[in-house]
C-alpha cells in the first residue's frame, strides 16, 4: 500500500522535470554536480535495477538502469538513466524534501 502511494507521489505533483538530455548511443551527458544523497548503506550512492524492484521506485521508467539523488544548493535532483528504443537516455528530475523523506523512510523499513 505504502509503495503504491509512494509511486503515485513520485510521478505526481511532488516530482517535477527540470531538464532532459537524450544522447546518441553510449554518449553520456555530464552528471549533475553536487553532494550525492545516500538513502541507506545497503543501497549506497546509486539505486540500481534490483533496488528499484525491491523498493518499488521509479515505476514510470520501464527500462530503468540506475538513479542517483544529488543535493544542489536549494534543491535535490535525481539523475535517472534508462533505455528507450535501444538507446540510453538521461533525465534529471527535481525532488521535494517531502518526497526525499518518503524515499528515505521506505528504504529504512
Amino acid at each position: 500500500m505504502f509503495r503504491s502511494l509512494l509511486s503515485v507521489l513520485l510521478v505526481g505533483s511532488l516530482l517535477w522535470q527540470i531538464g532532459y538530455a537524450a544522447t546518441g548511443p553510449d554518449a553520456e551527458p555530464p552528471h549533475p554536480e553536487g553532494e550525492v544523497i545516500i538513502l541507506s548503506d545497503e543501497i549506497g550512492p546509486e539505486i540500481d535495477r534490483e533496488e528499484r524492484a525491491r523498493y518499488g521506485l521509479f515505476d514510470s521508467f520501464p527500462n530503468f538502469i540506475s538513479a542517483t539523488i544529488i543535493q544542489k544548493p536549494g534543491i535535490y535532483v535525481t539523475w535517472v538513466i534508462y533505455e528507450e528504443n535501444g538507446q540510453r537516455n538521461y533525465k534529471t528530475l527535481g525532488v521535494t524534501e517531502e518526497v526525499l523523506k518518503l524515499l528515505y523512510e521506505e528504504v529504512q523499513l
